[in-house]
């Protein structure tokens, strides 16, 4: 006899309990399974991975450039913001289609997603911090 085990959302439309707005917090709960099976399906693609690939080399090209003795140029500066945004996306795409911490292979229990989280949290301190003039 085999044994097929239901999705996500077939166990959500079987799901009662005696809590107000059942109805409301099913379809939140539905419209979460969705974005969690479409950033998962993006995380996977093979060209995710090679667009991943491809912004972190280039951004290192772009360190190679950087001097840290002189004034960045505002260009450089731009590019820095347009990389941190690719990472930001990056990393919530992978928060989202994974999870962040309590699911089994969440994002913060592999020790390459601590080292991407810490390095895209902080690089959002350099945005706040005021130049010294």
């Amino acid at each position: 006899m085999n044994v097929i085990e239901q999705t996500r959302l077939e166990k959500l439309v079987l799901y009662e309990d005696r809590f107000p707005c059942l109805e409301f917090r099913k379809s939140i709960l539905k419209l979460r399974i969705h974005i969690n099976l479409v950033a998962s399906w993006i995380i996977n693609t093979k060209l995710f991975d090679n667009t991943t690939l491809t912004v972190i080399l280039l951004n290192s090209l772009t360190m190679v450039y950087e001097n840290p003795m002189v004034e960045p140029e505002p260009w450089l500066v731009l590019v820095e913001k347009i990389f941190l945004a690719l990472y930001t996306v990056e990393m919530c795409l992978k928060i989202l289609g994974m999870g962040f911490i309590f699911s089994q292979g969440a994002y913060l229990r592999d020790v390459w997603g601590c080292l991407d989280f810490t390095i895209v949290s902080t690089a959002y301190l350099t945005l706040f911090t005021a130049p010294e003039k």
